[in-house]
Order: structure tokens, then sequence, then C-alpha cells
């Protein structure tokens, strides 16, 4: 059977032949006269990997190219993905590294599905033992075709034992439940579950069975009831820091509207920020920050970046290979902290412009990025000047907003504007604030008064930032919120606090 399905990357789920032979790099991707290039004429060939992990399937992502182009191509398609193995090589190499990782899962060859494009493809699938399945089966529909939902958990992802508890019928729970498949179903027919309850096994049905036909209606349980103790459970580290895939896929938020709201507002609660003021010359300003910089989540925003003193003259800044992948979360964190701000406009930070050496412009990037989540119309109020910003006269009037969507096709948004909008300048990150108090000053002269006094929001924030304004970031709890899963139903918690 069945239970694992890996995509080649180049020219399966992108098309990139057009790329110039040799190493891979993100700049390919990103220069700007690619800004407008469908990287996959068919939308369903995205899709494809989203919709199998939602029918239960196990899926990764298998290239030779280097992990920042990689990383970063995955985003620009929107594709989904658990795994992505990089820099694998050629040939049987290839196949020797995605059978050490599939090794470490005890999985069989036979339980294994290889997509590809080529003739090269088909033979590192035949090497060990994979089924093989031409992109042209995918395009066509066949693949999906040959691929229903599940119906037992693999063999890998099965709870180890199950742990006693006084939860009844535990051992049917993941097979044939005589109460349903869903948390509210469990919780109307035993009610022995409280809001705790119902939340860890909304999480438990769908991590280990996503495929239930109860899907979303888990999701919205657990989205509703989720909780700052919970964010280091449902958000994976590896390969980029992203919500885990068989919770939600970016498949099911982008064609879900109501589902992507019940999402960012349960982000929201889950990891909520801090909100404060700063002096910006003789103005108080509101920001919002999700994260400190100095944690693995902060960090993960210097990987986005390639962030680092890179021609050694102690000047740290954005480098030639950044990895794309996280800023899908990062933008969707981002726009949690922006409900609240539903009839606003979003102003850029400027961006360095693009170079081979600096490709990433990772902050405007992610303000269309956010702007796009929450359907705001953007303005490109600001421009840089040398080291600074200075309004922009060309700036698109208020009632009509053109921007790159995530898939990197041109939107134009219009909408009429009333008095009482609010300007809302989205940055990546505060250092130093130097660059906050330059955009406010710019933004400052701009004839319209509405623009005068943004909220800023942005990802990642330093500590000293943070002392000068006399604040901190809330501490992550250390207790983990899903250890009902341990407890009564012999889950372990992806966050490692609880293991069985």
């Amino acid at each position: 059977m069945i239970s694992v399905v890996i995509f080649d990357l180049d020219e399966t789920l992108a098309e990139t032949g057009f790329l110039p032979p040799g190493r891979r790099t993100p700049s390919q991707l990103l220069s700007p006269g690619l800004g407008g290039r469908d990287w996959v004429t068919d939308q369903s060939i995205a899709d494809l990997p989203g919709e199998l992990i939602c029918r239960g399937y196990s899926v990764a992502i298998a290239t030779r190219a280097p992990q920042p182009y990689a990383s970063t191509l995955i985003h620009l398609v929107g594709v989904d993905t658990q795994d992505l193995w990089a820099s694998c090589g050629p040939g049987l190499e290839k196949a020797t590294r995605i059978t050490q990782q599939l090794g470490q899962w005890n999985i069989a060859p036979a339980e294994c599905l290889y997509v590809g494009d080529g003739d090269h493809d088909r033979e590192i699938a035949a090497s060990v033992g994979w089924q093989y399945v031409h992109v042209s089966d995918a395009r066509s529909g066949a693949l999906l075709a040959s691929l229903p939902a599940l119906k037992d958990i693999p063999h890998y992802r099965r709870p180890p034992k199950w742990l006693d508890g006084d939860f009844e019928n535990v051992e049917h729970l993941f097979e044939v439940n005589p109460m349903g498949d869903s948390a509210e179903e469990h919780f109307k027919v035993s009610g022995q579950l409280d809001r705790d309850g119902r939340t860890a096994l909304a999480c438990a049905l769908l991590r280990l069975t996503p495929q239930k036909r109860s899907r979303r209606e888990n999701q919205l349980t657990l989205f509703a009831n989720l909780a700052p103790k919970h964010a280091s459970c449902i958000v994976q580290e590896s390969p980029f820091l992203h919500v885990d895939s068989r919770i939600v896929t970016k498949v099911e938020l982008r064609r879900d509207a109501e589902l992507r709201r019940a999402y960012l507002e349960g982000l929201g609660r889950c990891i909520p920020g801090l909100r404060y003021q700063m002096e910006v010359g003789t103005t108080a300003i509101e920001v919002r920050s999700v994260v400190d910089f100095q944690t693995v989540w902060g960090h993960a925003l210097g990987t986005v970046k390639h962030y680092g003193n890179h021609d050694r003259n102690r000047i740290f800044r954005s480098g030639p290979e950044p990895q794309l992948g996280a800023l899908d979360f990062i933008a969707d964190v981002v726009a949690a902290q922006m409900l609240d701000l539903a009839d606003s406009v979003v102003v850029p930070t400027p961006s360095n412009p693009y170079t081979d050496g600096q490709p990433g412009e990772v902050s405007r990037r992610l303000a269309h990025l956010v702007a796009h989540r929450l359907q705001l119309p953007v303005a490109e109020k600001l421009q840089r000047q040398g080291a600074d910003f200075v309004p922009n006269p060309t700036a698109d009037p208020w009632e009509s907003f053109e921007y790159t969507n995530e898939f990197g096709k041109t939107d134009i948004v219009r909408r009429k504007v009333g008095p009482g909008t609010r300007a809302v300048l989205v940055e990546d990150q505060i250092t130093s604030g130097n660059s906050i108090n330059r955009a406010v000053a710019a933004l400052s002269l701009l004839p319209d008064d509405r623009y005068h006094r943004p909220v800023v929001v942005t990802y990642s924030v330093s500590r000293r930032v943070l002392e000068r304004c006399n604040t901190e970031m809330p501490q992550a709890t250390e207790r983990c919120g899903l250890e009902i899963m341990t407890e009564q139903f012999g889950v372990a918690c992806r966050c490692g606090r609880n293991k069985l």
C-alpha cells in the first residue's frame, strides 16, 4: 500500500527549464524580470502535495538543488510539503539520500511512490524499488484519482503504545470509532472532555488521521481553542518554520475563506506577540511585534533573509542565499496581529533594491503577503534614497492598488477607503529602530494625514529596543498545552516536552 509520495521539484512541481544550467541560486528566481512569472501553468500540480496530505499520505520533496533555492521555489509556487531533502546529488546519490531518510521511519520501498519528470527519475525509483509516476499523470488527474484517502493509519505514524487512561473506547479512537471521528462528537457522547481535552483530541486526530471526514470540523475546533501554551506544539521547525501541514495545508487556506479566518484568529491567540509604544521624534507610535529576535523563531527570519556579516566589515545585512520557505508562516503570524485593523492600508517598508548579493527584498515581500492574506490594499508610499526613506510621489491613489500576490501574479485591488482608514507600516524586524524612525518621518511629509501616525507591525524585535521601550516579550510557556494527548491517548506531542 502506498503511504509516502516523494516529488521531484524542478520541472515536476515547478516549470524551471528556462533557467541556465549549473548551480541553482535564489537570485535566479527573484530577479525583477521574473517577478510576474507563473512557475506552474496548472495550479493543480502545485496543489497536489497538499491534496495528498489531506488524504493521509506523507509527502516530501527531494531535489538536487541547494536548500536556499529549493526553499525559495517552494514558497513561490505555494506548494505544501512535510519534508524537504535538498542537495541530494544526482542519480543513485539521490536515491541513497532518500532511502536513508525513509529508513529512519522503517518505511518499506513498496510503500513509496516517486513523482518525476524524466528517465533519470524513473531510474532512481527503479534502483530502490519504488513505484514511479511521470508528472504528466499528475497533470491529467490520473495520479490523484489513483490515490484515495487512506483507510488506516500507516504503521510509522501509529502511537508506540496506548497508555492506560479513563477515556472510554481509546483503542477505537483512530480506527472504527462508534463515537464518531471528531473531537466534538466525542465530547457530545462521552461528556468527559473539557476544552483542553477537545483541543488535544482535535490536534491528535488531525495529526494521526488527516484524512478523516471530520477534518474541517476538527480544524475549527482546534483553531477556536488555541492558546499560548499550544504554540510550540503545532509549529514545526523543519524543513522551515511552518504550522504542521497535517493540521492545515496552504491549499485549504487558499480555498476556504472561513477556515483561513479561523486559522488566523487561532494564531493570534496562540502567538499573541506584544503591543507597545515607541517614541518616534515627539510622537508615540503603536508597535506590534511577534517574537524576540534572539529566539529560535526569531532566528528563522535570519535564515529567510540570509542575515549576517557577509563581507567581514561588521555590518550585518541580508545576503545572497535567502530561504523564503518560512516566509509564509511569518506572513501568517504578522497578519494575525492585524485582524482588528480591517479598514487599513498596508505600507511596505522599502527593502534594499534587488541585487545578486541581496535578492530577497524580504520586508517589501512580507508586506504584500500580509496584505494578500487580509485582502487589504497596499500603498507604496515610501521609496529608498540611498540609506534614507522619502515619500513616493508616484504611489497609486488610495482607491486603487496593484501588487504581486503570493503566486507571483499581479492583482489589482480597488476599494473606496473612508476617512477613518489607518495606515499600517509593515516591517520584517526592528533591530535598532532607525528604519522605523526614518519611515515614520518620511510618511509625515505626505499631504494625507492618515499616514502621519501609522501602526507599525513587525515580525521580530531586538531586546535593546524592548528595553528602550521599557517592556519585554512574554516568555513562552514551559508547560505543554497538549499533554492530555500523552496522558490519555498515547500520542507524543511534537514539542517534545512530553514523550512516551
